[in-house]
């Protein structure tokens, strides 16, 4: 599965809103080969987000694997990532060999990462897209530190709000310099 060229926007939403490139929500979905690439979302005028992603905005009970991301986010809400905004915990609830190239700007809220905005389970992951986030909870990976991780990435001359070049952020993060 592969969105490619496209741009969201919103009008306005009065409800809460999920916004991906591929899926807005998806409950006990797994995502599996599928990538997106030169996608545009831009969410700044609906009430509340809930959840934003280069590729799903909120994925619960569910795997993702072997999926790439690459685009733009600006958004102004809580849970903005690369991948995905926002997860759940569940037994099946991982990410596993990913790549997001996704540069995010929030422009108000919380959680803003450049994989995950929160996560539990990362493995084998890599992270190149900038992240500009306003809230406290801001990170090169994933902006919630009670995840369970391993073989985290992130390229070292990325740019996100409140990390110098040689910080790895709130999870134990692999910075690679590109040589």
């Amino acid at each position: 599965c592969s969105v490619a060229d496209s741009r969201i926007t919103d009008v306005g939403v009065e409800s809460p809103l999920y916004a991906g490139a591929l899926i807005g929500n998806a409950p006990s979905t797994n995502i599996k080969q599928c990538y997106t690439r030169d996608v545009d979302i831009e969410i700044t005028r609906t009430n509340v987000v809930n959840a934003i992603g280069g590729l799903a905005g909120y994925v619960a009970s569910s795997s993702t694997e072997d999926c790439y991301t690459h685009g733009t986010i600006r958004a102004s809400g809580n849970y903005i990532g690369g991948i995905s905004g926002q997860r759940t915990t569940g037994d099946a609830t991982y990410i596993r060999r990913c790549c997001s190239y996704v540069n995010i700007l929030q422009t108000s809220g919380d959680y803003a990462a450049g994989i995950w905005g929160t996560m539990y389970d990362l493995r084998n992951v890599i992270a190149l897209g900038d992240v500009a986030g306003t809230g406290a909870h801001t990170d090169r990976i994933t902006a919630d530190t009670s995840s369970s991780y391993s073989y985290v990435y992130a390229y070292r001359g990325q740019q996100v709000s409140g990390l110098t070049e040689n910080m790895s952020g709130a999870i134990k993060t692999e910075l690679l310099s590109g040589e």
